[in-house]
């Protein structure tokens, strides 16, 4: 994935984890009423706070709904269930088609794992495989 335009995906999460979409349009409107309250004798109305509000919350909303935070090599859960006990280093990097996106290392032998984490303002999907190799095989597989 290219870097981020200006930090936008770093905006985004920051105010998509604020923004709860059930409630998008009171919450905007109740801090916009709240902000232009004029002492009285103002000029604004209760119908013409409304018709900004409306706007307001549509485009912010429709702005929104580009965010979306991705972590991790898309792969095929049908290529995981493919990787077998004995099977070399290469070719599960074959069968996955990308190398892990998390790596794990120590006297027991190696740990690789595959993590797709993708995060948007109303769902969140996640997916993950692991493979452990000892000797340039593979000696345990998680699916």
């Amino acid at each position: 994935m290219a870097a981020p335009f200006f930090g936008w995906e770093s905006a985004c999460s920051q105010v998509s984890s604020y923004v709860n979409p059930t409630n998008l349009g009171v919450r905007l409107r109740s801090s916009f009423v709240a902000k232009a309250r004029k002492p009285s004798g103002s000029h604004m109305t209760a119908h013409s706070r409304s018709s900004v509000s409306r706007p307001l919350a549509l485009l912010l909303a429709l702005l929104l709904t580009g965010c979306a935070t991705t972590r991790g090599h898309d792969f095929q859960l049908d290529d995981a269930r493919r990787v077998e006990i004995g099977m070399t280093k290469a070719q599960v990097v074959e069968i996955m088609g990308s190398d892990p996106s998390d790596f794990h290392e120590d006297a027991a032998g190696e740990l690789w794992m595959w993590n797709r984490v993708v995060v948007t303002l109303g769902s969140n999907t996640s997916k993950s495989f692991a493979v452990k190799f000892k000797d340039g095989h593979a000696v345990w597989v998680q699916r």
